[in-house]
């Protein structure tokens, strides 16, 4: 076990002692599974599922994934029932069983409308780029791109989002955009009220990897959380850093693995 592995695991067998909740969030894409080329290749591992599913059963534990994919995507993807859920970037969620929208989301939806086809046409002037229209926000991809296309084409959308600086929130991410109206709700409140729907003695632990995660470090911190940076674009301000999911996946399996806390049986486990 590494130095940053014994200190995460002392700060883990504290809160147990103290008889802390622990709530476990993730980003999906980058974070749970590798960054593949198009979206619907990024399958969750069996094994790191299984691990999502003995964090959300253990006693005085809960789990839950953060993502700007739409709800109803992430939810197919890992597929665990008692989990939290949250979709494009925090504008809908899932606590276990209870979904939430934005009350505005029907303005951020005609807003993001406006905006669309102009990325579209972007998009169309790029080879290997495309955009990723999502119930509330959209995502352009550019991964499959030739490298030298992807600044010019980061800057043109860009350019052609600013007119809207006040009311979209425009996110980077490993060679994509992500967009959504600016209505106050993100990964950060997303976590925020995960944390707060599983007891006042709850604390996070947050993983990400990318400038898209910012919010939910920064609100994991403000709760007194632990946050793991995944990749070399994770957030500066993350706590420890792993160098990819299956780093992550290693240490999630060893803490459970030394855990001196009874598992639940897994018979139920699909």
């Amino acid at each position: 076990m590494s130095r940053g592995e014994e200190t995460i695991a002392r700060r883990l067998d504290g809160w147990r002692r103290q008889g802390r909740r622990v709530v476990w969030l993730f980003d999906y894409d980058g974070t749970l599974t590798p960054i593949r080329p198009r979206p619907e290749e990024a399958v969750l591992p069996p094994a790191t599922r299984r691990v999502l599913y003995e964090l959300s059963r253990r006693p005085g534990q809960a789990a839950g994934v953060i993502s700007g994919r739409m709800l109803d995507d992430v939810c197919q993807l890992v597929d665990l029932p008692g989990l939290y859920y949250a979709g494009t970037t925090g504008l809908e969620l899932d606590l276990r069983g209870v979904r939430l929208t934005h009350p505005d989301a029907a303005r951020g939806q005609a807003l993001v409308a406006l905006v669309t086809p102009l990325l579209q046409q972007a998009a169309a002037e790029c080879a290997g780029a495309w955009v990723e229209a999502k119930r509330l926000g959209l995502t352009l991809h550019y991964r499959a791109a030739p490298q030298p296309a992807h600044a010019p084409l980061r800057a043109r959308a860009l350019d052609l989002l600013r007119p809207w600086a006040g009311q979209l929130r425009v996110l980077a991410g490993p060679c994509a955009i992500e967009v959504t109206a600016r209505l106050g709700w993100t990964k950060g409140t997303a976590l925020g009220m995960m944390v707060e729907d599983a007891g006042t003695d709850a604390v996070p632990v947050y993983a990400g990897d990318g400038p898209n995660d910012v919010d939910a470090v920064e609100a994991a911190h403000r709760l007194g959380g632990l946050t793991l940076g995944i990749g070399a674009e994770a957030p500066a301000a993350a706590q420890h850093r792993l160098p990819n999911p299956a780093a992550l996946w290693r240490l999630l399996a060893g803490w459970l693995a030394a855990s001196a806390e009874r598992r639940r049986p897994a018979a139920q486990f699909r």
